[in-house]
C-alpha cells in the first residue's frame, strides 16, 4: 500500500463549500495553484481567489499536475495556505 498526503487551504467559494481547494503543482511551469477537488475551479494565487478573478478549470491545463508535497509548499513559501492535511492510501 502507498500512502499519499495532500494539503488544502479552505472550502471552495464556487461550489458553496462542497469542495476543498487543494494545493496543486504544475510540473511543466513549476508553479503552485489552488484547485477545487469538486468543481475543478482553479486560481493561481490567493488574491485572484479572494477577488474571484482569473479562474480557470483543471481540465484546461495542458501540462502535468500533481498534488503539492510538503517540500513544494515550503519551497514556494506557501505554508500559510497549508491549513488542512488529508491522506489517501492506494493498493
Amino acid at each position: 500500500m502507498k500512502k499519499t498526503d495532500y494539503f488544502w487551504f479552505k472550502e471552495c467559494p464556487i461550489c458553496d463549500g462542497q469542495g476543498r481547494l487543494i494545493i496543486k503543482k504544475n510540473i511543466n511551469f513549476n508553479k503552485l495553484f489552488f484547485c477545487c477537488d469538486e468543481c475543478m475551479s482553479c486560481w493561481e494565487n490567493e488574491d485572484d481567489l479572494t477577488q474571484q478573478r482569473k479562474k480557470f478549470m483543471e481540465y484546461s491545463i495542458k501540462s502535468k499536475i500533481v498534488n503539492a508535497s510538503e517540500a513544494d509548499i515550503s519551497n514556494f513559501h506557501w505554508e500559510k495556505y497549508k491549513l488542512h492535511k488529508c491522506s489517501d492510501t492506494f493498493i
